[in-house]
This record gives C-alpha cells, structure tokens and sequence, in this order.
C-alpha cells in the first residue's frame, strides 16, 4: 500500500525520473556510451510509467476527495511517457528498439537537433504537468497540500535550469526569445484552470514567458482567449509571478517564446 509520504516522494520522483531521461538524450561520446544512456532512459521512463500505474491503482483502493484529480493526472503523465518511450524508439519494458543498420548512417546532425527539441519538448510538459498539480492542489487542499506545493515548485525550478543549460525557451522550443508587450503591466484575468493567459495581439496557442521583474518569478503560459489587454494571467498563472497582496504587476517582461 502507498502511503500519503510515499506519495508526496513519487511526485517528486516524477521530476527526478524524467529530468534524468531527458539529460540522457544530450550524451556524448563513442556509440557504446551514446547506447548506453538511450538504455538508461528508457529503463528510466518504465520505471516512471510503472510507478503512476501502481499510484492510480492505490488512489482507487483508497479513494479521497482528490483522488480523482490525482489519477487523472497519472493517467495524462503516462501518455506523455508512452510518447518519450515512442519517440526514443523504446519498447515499453525499458528496452530500446533494433535500429535497422541502414537506419543507422548519416542524419547524425539531424538527430542530435531532434534530440534536443525532444528534451525541450519533455521538460516544457513536466513543467506545466506540475504548474496544473499546484493549481489542482490549491484548489482542494489538504493536510499534505503544502508540502506536495512545496516539491513541485522545487521540480520546477530545477526543469527551468535544465532548460536554460539546454538552450530550451521554456516551450519545448530551441529559438531565441522576443520581448513583446513593451511598456505593458500585467494583470489577472480572474478566470479559473490551469496557468493560461489571454491577449490581444496573440492567437490562441502563442506561448509567452512572462517575468516579474521585481521578484524574478517566470512562468510560460499558453494564450488560448482573446481580451483587452496585450496579456492577461488567469489565477494559477498569476499566483506564479505575483508579489503578495498585489494584483498588478508593472515592472515585467513578457516575451514570445513560441
């Protein structure tokens, strides 16, 4: 049986897991070590798979009153784990697949920039996997809120340096950022979910990276409804940048990033 401290520890090891399987596609060196670390990642990203089946099979043994947002959160990190496994060629038992041999000649160049979008891409949905846990867990909190609160903000901040070491810009894209919004303050939208943002000059699907300035707090958030203004947080967003007691945030840079 899981218990509620082993529980906290598998959110946490969610980000350890996947951090280290993403850090495995950037390996260097001769075709054994290279093999060697598609291995790991794989092993990794079962071991991970494995861990969420055993937690959603707990949480349903044990039902509470957030248990089903839990497992629907289990159950969105296994497709995107199942994703990570097809995309490194793994088999799903931690095995990668047989590589045909003329498969393997050229394109290596194009690999390696596949390789680290790939890393991108599994960082950017850790992070907003972990921005949605937050939102979820201060929406229905409990007793072990705060502490589960605490790691995923912990995780996220050790994603966002693992993005910045890879050249990453927080939307699963390697490309250099643009600074919009020039001269703009930033607000709450007011509306509920997980950390969006409104906008004006954005389509739905443009990724921003908003900063406050006065505390160096980010966050990356998808557009998906127009508004009035150039940017508009709703609630878990905002909750994210925002110094307390203050719903308007002045000093900041907000950049396209996607």
């Amino acid at each position: 049986m899981i218990t509620k401290k082993k529980k906290v520890v598998l959110l946490v090891g969610t980000a350890a897991l996947v951090g280290t399987a993403a850090l495995a596609m950037t390996g260097t060196g001769n075709a054994g070590q290279r093999q060697g670390n598609q291995l790991s990642r794989c092993n990794g990203l079962a071991r991970l798979g494995a861990d969420h089946q055993r937690f959603i099979a707990n949480e349903r043994a044990n039902p509470n009153v957030n248990s089903r947002a839990r497992i629907a959160n289990s159950i969105a990190a296994i497709r995107q784990i199942r994703q990570q496994q097809q995309s490194a060629g793994c088999n799903g038992s931690g095995r990668r697949q047989a590589v045909p041999p003329g498969d393997r000649q050229g394109g290596g160049n194009q690999g390696a920039q596949r390789g680290g979008r790939g890393r991108c891409n599994g960082l950017a949905r850790l992070e907003v996997d972990h921005q949605r846990f937050i939102a979820n867990e201060r929406a229905n909190p409990n007793v072990n809120s705060r502490a589960r609160i605490a790691n995923s903000k912990a995780a996220i901040r050790q994603i966002r340096q693992q993005q910045q070491s890879a050249g990453c810009n927080g939307s699963g894209r390697r490309q250099a950022s643009q600074v919009v919004c020039a001269g703009s303050t930033v607000t709450l939208s007011g509306e509920g979910g997980a950390p969006a943002a409104s906008s004006n000059q954005f389509p739905a699907g443009t990724q921003l990276r908003v900063t406050n300035l006065d505390n160096n707090r980010s966050t990356t958030v998808e557009v998906n409804s127009p508004s009035g203004s150039c940017v508009l947080l709703n609630n878990a967003a905002f909750e994210q940048v925002r110094e307390p007691g203050r719903n308007v945030i002045r000093n900041v840079r907000v950049e396209r990033v996607g």
